[in-house]
């Protein structure tokens, strides 16, 4: 089972024992987070890590490997890496642009005079006048600094040194007819549009020799305006680059104005754009790799099989779950957490400026839970409104009615469910009938809470850790018997843990949220579909008394009073405004995969 995935490739003087890297990103972590991350990535099983966002110079807002400590820290990154077996690259980017420009229109987006989709607009204006007047100082600095950054990265570990010269970052501006207008040998033909990146990779071989290097491009920006490159274009840049002695070309896709071409969300036929990295492969003769929205290890396998690249990029697909090679290899692709492209990872980065969390995968977001065996049968009818009808929202409502409540719960998608509907359905069941029945007696809550904060690094809640794992046995057992959650045979053993305790759903997610959809409409519980929770309301003493909502077609408004009211919107970063600020530094939990 997957033999081409699994086969090791040699290229550019090193051997990759697999054919799934990890595909640069922004994480948004702490650097302790960051490393977890790392560490759980690696173990999961790909082949190498290409880390982003590593400048050519000194930085105030990235890590660099000019300065002290960013040196130490991506040292760090590397030894991780290497001590699962896993190489590691560090793209190499330079996001020089014309921050002055940037400053006067950051007043305007605060107040709200401007969207966010209009400053990209005015930014993307202001591109092509910088690029055409910078002077050959500039230029000439920037060439040797990139050559220091991959002396740099040698002497830290890293295996290779890829150059991001795509997505509109300045090597691309340079590359494109569009924003490069200059009229001396850096502007014109293609010849003199690749000076500037030739003359980086010809520094680099000066300084380094056969140093693997690596350049990713957009195959083709897919936007259908002027000046824009196409496929024929990117062709013409790869069969320039690998004449320029490159070992190997990341294929990426989009522009600056066209981003769903590089990071699609869920309505995108996964495979859609692979005609672009087949050119690509069928054109040069070095190694390409790709992102082809690939969410499960068969699909991958069929791309490398017909021939689209050499290797697959997973960036996403590694969020939801980083054991995702592992699993493959074990040859139980069933139990992969898959990515469903809901896009949530990018909008917490790009779209509030947050930390990287992800709605499939607890260990990369904030799960809690409160203590079941505590709960009492004591409600009296009084109201209880729960925000969000997915899985956290669906049990929390079964529960609250068995207690004697009367809940009232709001979902503003047409259907109960949530995004666990399309997931894997994986849950740690520690302490439950279900484990012990499946051979595992010796686990205990010491074991999961050191486990957590072990891959936490001590950077999580002991209190909430314990809570989670002193409670999680009984609430799987009252899903089993009181909701009729079904669980599939084969208990595992995930990475980071001493202990077998994770089992998938029979039917998955789906299943489970079938399941609940029953279990919901047995309890009583009164539930509005289509109907979004605008606003909490507050008394004079700050306290929640109840909800404020709308449908979505906004021909109706709720107004409700409640006694509790229970948020389980898939992550407090969708509701931020509505937290207090205590409650904001409050929610951290996971283990150190999570922020």
């Amino acid at each position: 089972m997957y033999e081409t995935i699994l086969s090791p490739i040699h290229y550019g003087g090193m051997q990759l024992k697999n054919r799934i890297i990890f595909a640069p990103t922004t994480f948004g972590l702490s650097d302790e987070e960051y490393l977890a991350k790392i560490r759980a990535i690696a173990q999961g099983g790909c082949a190498m890590i290409i880390v982003g966002d590593v400048p050519v110079g000194k930085s105030k807002f990235e890590k660099s490997l000019f300065d002290p400590k960013g040196f130490a820290f991506y040292q760090e990154v590397v030894k991780i890496a290497h001590d699962a077996d896993c190489k590691v690259c560090a793209q190499l980017h330079q996001s020089d642009s014309n921050l002055l420009a940037m400053f006067k229109y950051i007043p305007g987006l605060l107040l709200k005079k401007i969207t966010p989709d209009q400053l990209r607009e005015k930014l993307n204006q202001e591109v092509a006048p910088y690029i055409t007047g910078l002077s050959q100082e500039k230029i000439q600095k920037i060439i040797a600094g990139f050559g220091k950054a991959a002396l740099l990265a040698k002497q830290a570990g890293f295996d290779m040194v890829q150059f991001h010269a795509g997505h509109g970052w300045l090597i691309h501006q340079f590359l494109s007819p569009r924003t490069n207008k200059r009229t001396d040998e850096f502007g014109g033909s293609l010849e003199n549009r690749c000076r500037f990146i030739d003359e980086i990779i010809a520094g680099i071989r000066a300084k380094l020799g056969r140093y693997p290097i690596s350049v990713r491009i957009c195959g083709d920006e897919m936007t259908d305006e002027p000046g824009f490159l196409t496929l024929e274009d990117g062709l013409e840049i790869g069969r320039h680059l690998e004449a320029q002695g490159i070992d190997c070309i990341n294929i990426s896709n989009g522009s600056s104005w066209n981003g769903n071409a590089n990071c699609e969300p869920f309505s995108y036929t996964p495979g859609w754009k692979k005609h672009v990295a087949k050119a690509f492969k069928e054109a040069l003769s070095i190694p390409v790799i790709a992102t082809n929205t690939i969410k499960d290890p068969d699909f991958a396998e069929s791309l490398l099989e017909e021939g689209v690249s050499d290797f697959v990029a997973l960036g996403r697909s590694q969020f939801a779950d980083p054991e995702f090679m592992n699993k493959a290899r074990a040859g139980k692709p069933e139990s992969i957490r898959k990515c469903i492209g809901c896009m949530y990872c990018r909008e917490r980065l790009l779209g509030n400026a947050m930390p990287v969390e992800c709605s499939l995968n607890p260990r990369l977001g904030r799960e809690y839970r409160y203590r079941w065996q505590d709960l009492q049968k004591n409600g009296n009818s009084r109201p209880v409104v729960v925000v969000g009808g997915g899985g956290a929202g669906m049990t929390a409502a079964v529960r609250l009615a068995e207690q004697g409540k009367h809940v009232i719960l709001f979902e503003k998608a047409s259907f109960l469910g949530g995004a666990i509907s399309v997931s894997g359905g994986n849950q740690v069941i520690m302490g439950s009938k279900l484990q012990a029945e499946n051979g595992v007696t010796d686990d205990s809550v010491e074991s999961m809470v050191a486990d957590f904060q072990a891959n936490g690094a001590g950077k999580n809640n002991e209190e909430i850790l314990t809570l989670f794992a002193e409670n999680v046995g009984s609430a799987t057992d009252w899903l089993v018997e009181h909701c009729g959650v079904g669980f599939a045979e084969g208990l595992h053993q995930l990475g980071e843990y001493t202990h077998n305790r994770e089992l998938a759903y029979t039917g998955g997610g789906a299943g489970f949220a079938e399941t609940m959809r029953k279990a919901v409409e047995r309890s009583g519980a009164t539930v509005y579909l289509s109907t979004k929770v605008e606003s909490l309301i507050t008394d004079d003493n700050g306290a929640v008394v109840g909800v404020k909502a709308v449908s979505t077609d906004g021909n109706t408004d709720y107004t409700v009073s409640a006694a509790n009211v229970i948020l389980a919107t898939g992550g407090y970063g969708n509701n931020k405004e509505m937290l207090t600020e205590e409650m904001k530094s409050a929610l951290y939990y996971g283990p150190a995969t999570s922020t």
